[in-house]
């Protein structure tokens, strides 16, 4: 069942401030964005359970990329879980980008949240993000690239235990071809898009 419209802006800033507490590395604020016996799962090898231990998580990943990592989500889409209207089940897509070199995309991920009702607000009880989602660009880069010229995408493997090469991808791979072959429809548009620019501003110069 479809969310309400205000329920649907009340997620949506509760999601904000959740991409935001965790790439500011604050701990004890993301944590309390949960259940106390909150699951987040598919992000490390064995799910972290309760929010004691979910306070790592921010202050683990701003210390290992000097917090330059930013978290976005977009294609949000809600559900109720049931006719109460108290529990929602949101998916949406997680992409992350990183500042180490001047801004460069990192990889993206599909996420699946339970959120539930907490007064004016929410909490999340559950984060997963099901095996063979989990995309990564080496270099954080989305045209990185290796000496054959082949994309360097890469994807944790279903148990998030490693890394795992584009030729050795053990997820759907046409669909994971579908996502790369969008990234290249997104950068020829964009070059397209900076021509074209070019050219009106030289024939504007001309004239």
């Amino acid at each position: 069942m479809p969310v309400s419209t205000d329920d649907y802006v009340s997620i949506s800033d509760f999601l904000g401030r959740y991409c935001w507490l965790v790439d500011s590395g604050d701990g004890d604020a993301w944590s309390a964005l949960w259940t106390e016996d909150a699951v987040f799962a598919g992000i490390t090898p064995e799910p972290i359970v309760g929010r004691e231990a979910l306070k790592a998580v921010p202050r683990g990943a701003f210390a290992a990329l000097n917090g330059t990592a930013r978290h976005h989500f977009t294609s949000l889409w809600c559900e109720y879980e049931d006719e109460s209207r108290n529990v929602v089940i949101a998916r949406y897509y997680n992409l992350v980008t990183n500042w180490v070199k001047g801004g460069a995309f990192s990889g993206t991920a599909d996420s699946t949240v339970r959120l539930v009702r907490d007064g004016d607000s929410w909490l999340c009880h559950a984060d997963t993000v099901p095996g063979g989602t989990r995309r990564y660009c080496r270099d954080g880069s989305i045209s990185a690239r290796n000496n054959n010229g082949r994309n360097r995408f890469q994807n944790m493997d279903r148990n998030g235990n490693g890394v795992i090469e584009r030729d050795e991808w053990n997820g759907n791979r046409a669909a994971f071809d579908g996502y790369v072959h969008a990234a290249s429809i997104i950068r020829a548009r964009w070059a397209l898009r900076r021509r074209l620019s070019l050219t009106s501003f030289a024939s504007a110069s001309a004239s």
